[in-house]
């Protein structure tokens, strides 16, 4: 009987981080922190994702709309929420789940 060694998902390491910026996502992500992110290219439901729109890369709340629409928010109340149609090329989805290091909970996290 031939045995493979199988690896295990906690294994698996997260490559993509990002850096956060300004004040607009306090106090739950403060400037100069560093987040790691699973990459996806689309919003699976509602959270905090790593986006760019119309070039400008952020980390922001989004929440899915009737008809097609993203509405884009900030922890921080200092920042107007927006709308944005999801199917608008000028809307990137880069990841979600943003967490520091490997916390293991967000490696098993229904979608």
């Amino acid at each position: 009987m031939e045995h493979r060694r199988q690896t295990s998902a906690l294994s698996r390491h997260v490559n993509y981080t990002v850096r956060v910026l300004g004040d607009s996502m306090l106090p739950d992500y403060g400037p100069g922190e560093v987040y790691n992110y699973i990459p996806t290219d689309h919003v699976f439901y509602d959270g905090i994702y790593v986006i760019v729109i119309d070039g400008c890369e952020m980390i922001k709340q989004v929440q899915r709309m009737p008809g097609g629409v993203l509405r884009i928010s900030s922890l921080n109340e200092r920042y107007a929420p927006f709308e944005i149609e999801e199917a608008n090329p000028a809307v990137q989805v880069l990841g979600h789940n943003l967490h520091i290091g490997n916390a293991p909970e967000f490696l098993f996290r229904a979608h």
